[in-house]
Order: C-alpha cells, then sequence, then structure tokens
C-alpha cells in the first residue's frame, strides 16, 4: 500500500513538472512573442532635409512618433527643415519609437554688432568673422583718414555698435577714402629755400619724408635749397599725402635744364658765394 502512495505520488510530480515546462515554454517561445513582437523592428526613415509640416504623415504611417529636440539655425536651409534627427536615417527600432529631431529656426538668432566704428578695416573683418557676420559691400566716402570705418549700414539703415542684428548678416561697409573733404593742388616749392618750403607743405597739411642730400654732404652752416620735388607741382594730392623733397645747397644745373628754366640769379650768387644766411 505504501508502495502504490510512493509510486502515484510520483507520477504526481513528474506531470507537475511537465505541465510546469509546457507552461513555461508556451509563455516564452509563444505568449511572450507576440507580446513584444519579438523579431519584428521598423526601419528609421530619413527626415533630413524635410519640412516639419510634413513629417506627420512619414513618421506616423510606420507606427513610429516624433519629438523636436531642439532648434538651431543654418543660412542655407530653408525655415523648419530637420537639420539633425536620432536615432539616424536606417537605423532598426521598435513600434511606437520616438525620434528626436533638430529644426531649423525661423528667426535666425541676433547678437550686438561689435565695436568696429573708428577702427581700420583689416581689424574690423577679423571683429566680424568672429561674430558670424559678413561684409557686403565697401563703400569709400570722403575722409582724411584712409580706410577707416566710419559706420556699418544694413539694408540701407545704420547699425550702431551693441545694437542687435541677425546673426550671420552681410553688412555694408563705409570708410574714409583718405581724400579729405577735397583734393589739393600740389604747391610748388622748387627753388624754394627748405625751411620756407616746410612751412607751405604743412599749410596743406602734407608730410614730408626725410631729405635727399646730395652726397650726404655736410650742410651745416649752409641754406638749403629744394631742388626737386614729388608729386610734381599742380598735381592733385591728398590730405596727409608724403612729399618728397630733394634738397642741396647747389643748384643742380642739369635738373634745371631739363625743366628749361632759368634759376633765379640771386640764389646762384648767394649760394656760390658760400655765405650763410640767417634762416631767422
Amino acid at each position: 500500500m505504501k508502495r502504490k502512495n510512493l509510486k502515484d505520488l510520483s507520477l504526481h510530480v513528474v506531470l507537475g513538472i511537465l505541465l510546469a515546462a509546457i507552461l513555461v515554454s508556451t509563455f516564452i517561445f509563444v505568449i511572450l512573442p507576440n507580446y513584444t513582437k519579438h523579431g519584428e523592428t521598423i526601419t528609421v526613415p530619413d527626415l533630413i532635409g524635410q519640412n516639419i509640416e510634413d513629417l506627420e504623415e512619414e513618421v506616423i504611417k510606420r507606427k513610429l512618433r516624433y519629438e523636436v529636440n531642439d532648434s538651431v539655425f543654418s543660412q542655407t536651409d530653408p525655415p523648419l527643415t530637420i537639420l539633425r534627427q536620432y536615432p539616424k536615417p536606417g537605423s532598426k527600432v521598435k513600434e511606437g519609437r520616438k525620434i528626436l529631431i533638430s529644426v531649423n529656426r525661423v528667426l535666425p538668432p541676433t547678437i550686438p554688432l561689435p565695436a568696429v566704428v573708428d577702427r581700420p578695416l583689416s581689424e574690423l573683418k577679423i571683429v566680424l568673422q568672429n561674430n558670424d557676420l559678413k561684409i557686403n559691400m565697401i563703400k569709400a566716402e570722403n575722409y582724411p583718414h584712409y580706410n577707416l570705418v566710419l559706420r556699418v549700414e544694413l539694408n540701407g539703415k545704420t547699425i550702431n555698435p551693441g545694437q542687435p542684428i541677425p546673426k550671420g548678416s552681410a553688412l555694408d561697409i563705409v570708410v574714409g577714402d583718405g581724400a579729405g573733404k577735397h583734393l589739393n593742388n600740389m604747391p610748388d616749392v622748387v627753388f624754394i629755400e627748405y625751411k620756407t618750403a616746410v612751412s607751405i607743405l604743412k599749410a596743406f597739411d602734407l608730410n614730408i619724408e626725410p631729405l635727399n642730400i646730395k652726397d650726404k654732404k655736410d650742410t651745416s652752416g649752409l641754406v638749403l635749397y629744394v631742388n626737386k620735388q614729388y608729386p610734381n607741382p599742380d598735381s592733385l594730392v591728398k590730405i596727409g599725402e608724403w612729399v618728397k623733397l630733394w634738397v642741396d645747397s647747389e643748384i643742380d644745373s642739369t635738373f634745371y635744364k631739363s625743366l628749361h628754366i632759368k634759376p633765379d640769379t640771386a640764389v646762384i650768387e648767394r649760394l656760390e658765394s658760400n655765405s650763410p644766411v640767417d634762416n631767422e
């Protein structure tokens, strides 16, 4: 009797184990795959370059979702264009997976115009480049200082330093042409004492280059005269332009003959006598 009970118990245990194995196997290989759709994936479409307004149908028909993760700005792409996405195109995902996208902004971000007025044009180019700004055109205007930035314009309007402007803007730059309000006729200082010539040139706001004294001889105690000048007399010169003078205590007869001009007799006599003249 006891053996029979033990045998029945063993049979029940074995049957219980078999039943448990069948249930586990059914859950793992039948129920679970159907519940999780194991082995079934969706290929992520390429959304880059599409407009977000056309995205809804593209994503829903693939049983996916999307979410705008952030917005950036690109001048080369239309507004609301998708610039980035995650997961990347071609990735395998489950149904209902959310795709994170970055969208091009409708309006560009603004930045304050850097302090570029009253600075050289060469410096302005570097400053604009570092601030993601561009130069549309450079316009010259009468002003004594050459290539000094006078003002910055955008769409025909003057922009002051610190004023917000769209990032990536192409600006019009107005610079000085170095001519001032007008050009002057170069004064004639040939045959004139050097000291007097300097006074005349300074009155015209002109600069004088170092003297070119013939043979670098000692001219101490002698009166110096201008034998030649450049630019030539009556040519147009700008304010601040440099003038080159050839100066000597003797008359350059070759130069005078080339001009068919006879120098003043009193000047010749004074130079030939080597008599110093009071510069005062």
